[in-house]
């Protein structure tokens, strides 16, 4: 289907069956929000919160299985694949696309929990989003001392680079990478520290992701199948002993992520993405 098929059919294919499937989904994840709301209790809240996160997962996993099949996207997942999915995880991974969220989803489903994200405030305040992410337990920037004690979300990711990888970015804050933002290690310290602090177990999964077949892709790639190739690589380096080390640790995992990428790049020839660097 996908060497037949003109990539903005195709995109418009994918859209047609994310809404159809979320317009099934929706009122359900909706009507365990509502319930979450409603029920006193602490351990029930809990429980309401994983259904959600499972309806959700199940959503998200479907809608990436469509897009694989009608744009025949080869996944290449490399490295710590074999996940404990009792395990807490805090995944650290550098942010090259708006697809980077639903690629995520697909290097560990079914091996670690719906991971969460650290969103906006002014997300939280849109009204059904606000209730929705709140039910999955998504923590919001005002909330982070409180992530630990308030989630039980096994699995957070954070992007150190707080944006997305753009030329236009790289030049104006000046990054000593090549291929990545200058990380900043703040809310990935608050964070940390937090979970290790109550749970000791704690581990961070660094994820590298490449799209080799397009530079600063955007979504509409991936639902329209310029994408052809992801590569997804995923370490899991020893976690800093106390707070302070992570301004260090992470500068490390940077540059050993930069050069991961410039191997990646002199693998397979780039070509320029089919969205305008916003």
């Amino acid at each position: 289907m996908h060497r037949i098929l003109p990539h903005w059919f195709r995109g418009l294919l994918v859209l047609l069956s994310i809404l159809i499937l979320t317009s099934v989904f929706l009122p359900l994840i909706i009507l365990v929000a509502i319930l979450r709301l409603l029920t006193p209790g602490t351990r029930n809240r809990q429980r309401f919160a994983e259904v959600t996160r499972g309806i959700t997962g199940l959503l998200l996993g479907l809608c990436n299985r469509l897009t694989t099949m009608i744009n025949g996207i080869s996944w290449e997942i490399t490295g710590r694949t074999n996940l404990e999915a009792n395990q807490r995880y805090i995944i650290v991974c550098n942010h090259q696309s708006s697809a980077d969220r639903w690629v995520l989803h697909t290097v560990f489903a079914k091996k670690i929990p719906l991971v969460a994200y650290i969103v906006n405030d002014s997300t939280v305040r849109i009204p059904v989003i606000g209730l929705i992410l709140w039910a999955l337990e998504f923590p919001s920037l005002k909330r982070l001392d409180k992530v630990a004690q308030d989630t039980t979300a096994n699995t957070l990711c954070y992007f150190p680079e707080g944006k997305r990888f753009n030329r236009k970015a790289h030049k104006n804050e000046h990054s000593i990478y090549k291929y990545l933002l200058n990380p900043r290690s703040t809310s990935l310290t608050a964070v940390a520290s937090k979970y290790v602090r109550k749970h000791q177990d704690i581990r961070i999964l660094d994820v590298t992701i490449h799209y080799p077949s397009a530079i600063e892709p955007c979504l509409w790639d991936y639902f329209s199948g310029r994408l052809q190739t992801i590569q997804a690589v995923v370490e899991m380096p020893i976690t800093p002993a106390h707070p302070e080390d992570y301004d260090e640790w992470l500068e490390e995992r940077w540059c050993k992520k930069d050069d991961l990428l410039s191997e990646l790049n002199r693998a397979i020839p780039l070509a320029p993405g089919n969205c305008k660097t916003v």
